[in-house]
Formats: C-alpha cells, sequence, structure tokens
C-alpha cells in the first residue's frame, strides 16, 4: 500500500480548513481531491471514487450527514469509508454518524497528525482487506482448466525420469490434486489492477534491491479470464524475473495491443485472434532456465540448478493456452535484456 497510489477527498465548506489538509496530506504523498459543499463533493465521490473520505458535517445546503446517506445508497460508493471530520462533539452526534456507516468521527479543532495516523490505518484496514478478498477469490479461481491437470502429469513423469529432488514432487502433487475440482467460468480481470497485486506480493514476499516500472495505464483493461490463473501466471514470470535480477536493479512491465507473431503462432498451432493485449516484462537478469526453454517441450528440464524457472514457464505455458493466448521469451544479448512476453486476446 503506497500513499502515492491513494486518493483522499476532502470535504468542507471552510477553504483555510481544506488548504490545511491539502497541504499536509500531499506531503505525505496522497492524492488529494477538493470539495467545498456536500452535493459537490458527493458528485467527486461518484466521478474519482476516492480510497476515503474525509467529510465536515455542518455545511450549507446538503451536510454532511445527508451527503454519507447519498453515499452508503449508492452502489458504487457504499464501500467509501467515511470519516467524519467536524465540530459536531456531543455523543448524540457521534452515535448518529457512526449509525449512518462512518468508520470514524474526529472532531475540530484538529491535529493534523492525528488525521494522517487515523487515515493511514484506515486505508491499511481498507487495503488487508481487499487483499483478503482477492486471495479468496484467487483460491476459488485457482485451478478452473483441465489441460493444468495434463500439465502436471507431464511434469511428475518428467520429474521421475529425471530423478528430480524429492521436494519438488509435493508441489506438483499439490498442483494435480487441486486441478480435480475446477471451475470453467471466466470474468472480467483488469490487467492494471492484477499487475499491481502481483507486483506487491513478489516485493513484500522476498528481500533485495529490484524495483518494478510498470508502464501501463491506471485504469487498464480488462480481459476475460481465470482470474485466478491469470495472477498465477503473472506471479511465476514475476518471481523468475525477480530471481534472475540477482536482488538489483528495475523489471520493466509494459503492455500494448498487437498481433501475435505468425511464426509463435505456427509453432504452438493455436487460433489466431485478430489482437492481443502483450504484457512485455522485460528485465536484465542473469542467465538461467528461461534461456533454453523450450516451447515445443516445455516440461523438459535441461538443467537442474534452474528446474523452478522451467517449472514456473511450463506452468504460464499452459495458463496462457488455457486463455487462448500464448507465452513468448526472447533473450536479447546484444543489449542485455531478457524479455517474456505474455499474448491475452482481446
Amino acid at each position: 500500500m503506497k500513499p502515492e497510489n491513494m486518493t483522499i477527498l476532502t470535504v468542507d465548506d471552510t477553504p483555510a480548513n481544506i488548504r490545511l489538509l491539502t497541504h499536509h496530506l500531499e506531503k505525505q504523498g496522497y492524492r488529494v481531491i477538493t470539495a467545498e459543499d456536500g452535493f459537490e463533493g458527493f458528485k467527486a465521490a461518484i466521478q474519482y471514487h476516492p480510497d476515503i473520505i474525509l467529510l465536515d458535517i455542518m455545511m450549507p445546503g446538503t451536510d454532511g450527514y445527508e451527503v454519507c446517506e447519498l453515499l452508503k445508497a449508492e452502489e458504487q460508493t457504499r464501500d467509501i469509508p467515511v470519516m467524519f471530520l467536524t465540530a459536531k462533539a456531543d455523543v448524540e452526534d457521534k452515535v448518529r454518524g457512526f449509525e449512518l456507516g462512518a468508520v470514524d468521527y474526529i472532531t475540530k479543532p484538529f491535529n493534523l497528525v492525528e488525521i494522517s495516523t487515523r487515515v493511514q490505518n484506515q486505508l491499511r484496514m481498507i487495503h488487508f482487506q481487499q487483499q483478503n478478498d482477492r486471495l479468496k477469490k484467487i483460491f476459488y479461481h485457482i485451478h478452473p482448466a483441465l489441460p493444468l491437470k495434463q500439465a502436471g502429469h507431464l511434469l511428475v513423469q518428467q520429474m521421475k525420469n529425471q530423478k528430480s529432488s524429492k521436494t519438488m514432487m509435493p508441489v506438483i502433487e499439490a498442483w494435480l490434486s487441486m486441478a480435480d475440482s475446477f471451475s470453467t467460468e471466466t470474468e472480467p480481470v483488469n490487467i492494471k489492477y492484477w499487475i499491481d497485486d502481483v507486483v506487491e506480493i513478489v516485493q513484500g514476499g522476498v528481500s533485495g534491491l529490484v524495483g518494478f516500472n510498470v508502464e501501463v495505464e491506471q485504469k487498464g483493461e480488462c480481459v476475460d479470464a481465470y482470474p485466478g490463473l491469470l495472477h498465477l501466471a503473472l506471479l511465476n514470470v514475476f518471481m523468475n524475473a525477480y530471481e534472475a535480477m540477482n536482488s538489483k536493479g528495475f523489471i520493466h512491465i509494459s503492455r500494448e495491443v498487437c498481433k501475435m507473431p505468425d511464426q509463435l503462432a505456427k509453432q504452438l498451432e493455436v487460433e489466431i485472434s485478430e489482437s492481443y493485449y502483450r504484457i512485455d516484462i522485460n528485465d536484465k537478469g542473469i542467465a538461467d532456465g528461461r534461456a533454453v526453454f523450450n516451447l515445443q517441450n516445455p516440461y523438459e528440464i535441461t538443467d537442474m540448478d534452474f528446474k523452478e524457472f522451467t517449472l514456473r514457464l511450463a506452468a504460464v505455458h499452459q495458463i496462457m493456452l488455457a486463455h487462448g493466448g500464448a507465452l513468448d521469451i526472447l533473450n536479447d544479448d546484444k543489449k542485455g535484456q531478457f524479455h517474456t512476453f505474455l499474448y491475452l486476446p482481446v
């Protein structure tokens, strides 16, 4: 959770209060949107969908209580947390505020440090809840395609043939057991949203100085996908890139709409769509199992030192095929860059 990714809406009919709050919160890194009356604040919430709203109560026209009622009545704004920031300090006023659905109630004169701390705490709780909701969805959708079961059997056979480390077998067997129960429903998935989520998971779960430079529009586009599988594919690719970077440097992630290269389509023997979203994961990592990954035989582990790289790519390969897309890799020795491309039908 980074402040620069968070938007705060402040609604107050006193310009001095707005200026003070805006200056302080922007110093913390937040994006701040302001409104000087209740109804304008309601319209701003509809338009910008902020992460949290700081709402005064005593305003001419539509007061804060009415604004809160309007927000909670609208499906697109009812889940936005509202913090009342007001001079009304009576217990009855606070009780009414909480009954209307506010998450906090701060009385004036306020302390800026206290406000920013409370805002941060609320945003952190929201963030954890959103992560929890996403993980539930991911686990629910983690095994929606039969090809993954087939891939699991092939991986098990490959590893037995090569007398691989026993520590990897439980992972593959778990994969197979999950593939026994599956859902075949796809749904619209926001590319930018999923990329940001996986980047945060990778950066939070490993140590090092590797950074991610995401050049994808803030709103991004939606593709019809198996949410859990797409999340898993991104996680595998990002982990490969992260580990290949030897704990330092930047990984660049971008996307464009393009056609699938004819050679790749012919190699995979897939039905071609007119256009694809191509997600490009570009790093300057060390040589690893990706460099010898073979799309014709994706389950072949030619170097046991890089078996994790190969297994991840084998999983991604099957996931992309299940989506009607493709995985492709490019080792650009001249520029010292390694590209992993994910193609998803538009």
